[in-house]
């Protein structure tokens, strides 16, 4: 069993690590920093048309992402230029509906903690209101592309449902993620790009050996870790620890009300409190 100065290390190299890998990806994406920061305010001017509420859109990381062509035919646009057409997609989070009608309906930004919230689907409203953000994103998007080019880049209308006319591909794609703020809570934005339909279109190529490549951070996402949550200590005499038997009910101070700390091998990742979510026990980060 390695003791916790070994730990330690292990978890300092694997954030060098991750670091490394992190800022060898923007780097290598870094020639298209303008568009993704004009398109960062093109998602912010989106959230404006449906709401007058203040809120901030950052970059958060742009990095490399292979994606099944599926993806695009079924949920993405597509956009003609002169030089070709450039695919699109745009993913959310599980925040997006929260913050999108919190901001819409004259919410005051409390964050809500509804026991089955996490579980129920999508309400009509919150679908629609998703629709009209997402779609107003891809309307906005030559916008952005114009930061970096003069070409004339024109929507492709679908015509009736998206059908693959090939067999699905996986394309090398370049994945921009956006964090946006509105009073206390966030939400990303990610959209996604054809590596080799963005190079074309705005004249920038990445070199070869940085395509296609997954960042430790990407594969590191996907590897399972053990979670540990801890009540507050509880000090008992050595003679209630001998008489305990199978069976022994231990009397604690702590109350579900109390905060837990959740460690991953001796460090603290975050606290954390009870909550009863149906016929199960969940813990809510505090």
């Amino acid at each position: 069993m390695p003791d916790s100065a070994t730990l330690d290390r292990a978890t300092l190299v694997r954030e060098k690590v991750l670091q490394a890998q992190h800022q060898r990806a923007e780097s290598a994406l870094k020639p298209f920093r303008t568009f993704f920061l004009a398109l960062a305010e093109q998602v912010t001017g989106a959230y404006q048309t449906v709401s007058s509420a203040p809120l901030k859109c950052t970059l958060q990381n742009s990095v490399n992402e292979v994606v099944s062509s599926e993806a695009f035919t079924a949920e993405g646009r597509q956009y003609a230029t002169p030089r070709g057409n450039l695919r699109a997609l745009v993913r959310t989070d599980s925040q997006f509906d929260a913050l999108s009608c919190e901001i819409c309906f004259g919410g005051a930004g409390a964050v809500h903690k509804a026991e089955d919230d996490v579980h129920r689907p999508s309400s009509k409203i919150e679908r629609r209101l998703r629709e009209l953000i997402i779609k107003e994103i891809f309307g906005r998007l030559p916008a952005a592309l114009q930061s970096m080019t003069d070409l004339q880049i024109t929507p492709v209308e679908a015509e009736g449902p998206a059908k693959s006319q090939t067999a699905a591909t996986d394309l090398h794609c370049i994945s921009v993620t956006m964090l946006v703020n509105a009073f206390s809570l966030s939400t990303e934005v990610t959209c996604l790009f054809p590596q080799a339909e963005l190079e074309n279109l705005l004249a920038v190529q990445i070199p070869a050996e940085q395509r296609g490549k997954r960042t430790a951070r990407q594969v590191m996402m996907t590897c399972p870790f053990e979670l540990t949550a801890l009540l507050p200590p509880e000090q008992i005499s050595l003679s209630q620890i001998l008489a305990l038997q199978p069976g022994s009910v231990l009397k604690l101070s702590a109350t579900p009300s109390h905060q837990l700390q959740l460690k991953m091998g001796n460090t603290e990742i975050a606290r954390a409190t009870f909550e009863l979510r149906s016929n199960s026990v969940a813990l809510a980060i505090a």
